[in-house]
């Protein structure tokens, strides 16, 4: 099966840097998650295939032109999309609040449930197919990126650069 890693980045400011296929060599999610991963996708297409998701009542992605970035020491550029995650940071943390209540009634009724396959995809499922990787935070399942969303921004609108996407097979 085929999906993708999504790069955010909170602070807008930062300087931008892409997502790289090499910063998955080494950071375990090969040997965990994945058994490949490549640059070979279309950034565009993966940033409107993440805005059409399964959760993308949640979310917008904001298309605002492209970014030139240089690829290499001899200068070598390559344009790909600006585009900005913005998160219903109210709508998301009803949303985180629904799915730990239905998992602690179930884990309160069977306390197997926590141990279980089902118990662990309810909380760690893919929740869309897709990874986020954050600077500082490396990969994690999208539900808990929305979990530490919510943590950080208590309402309104939490707004993240998209700096890249990912292939990946499992």
């Amino acid at each position: 099966m085929h999906s993708r890693i999504f790069k955010v980045q909170p602070d807008l400011k930062a300087e931008f840097k892409k997502l790289r296929e090499e910063e998955y060599y080494d950071n375990g999610f090969l040997d965990s998650v994945g058994d490949y991963v490549s640059e070979d996708t279309d950034t565009k297409e993966d940033y409107e295939w993440l805005a059409d998701g399964t959760m993308s009542e949640l979310y917008t992605v904001r298309f605002e032109g492209m970014i030139d970035l240089e690829t290499n020491d001899e200068g070598d550029t390559v344009s790909m999309p600006l585009a900005y995650l913005d998160i219903d940071v109210d709508k998301t943390k009803q949303y985180v609040e629904k799915v730990l209540a239905d998992y602690a009634e179930k884990v309160a009724k069977d306390p197997h449930f926590a141990l279980s396959y089902e118990g662990e995809q309810m909380i760690d499922g893919d929740f869309g197919g897709f990874y986020i990787e954050e600077d500082g935070w490396g990969y994690e399942t999208l539900f808990r990126f929305l979990v530490r969303v919510v943590n950080l921004h208590k309402e309104g609108i939490a707004t993240y650069r998209l700096e890249g996407s990912l292939d990946y097979h499992m």
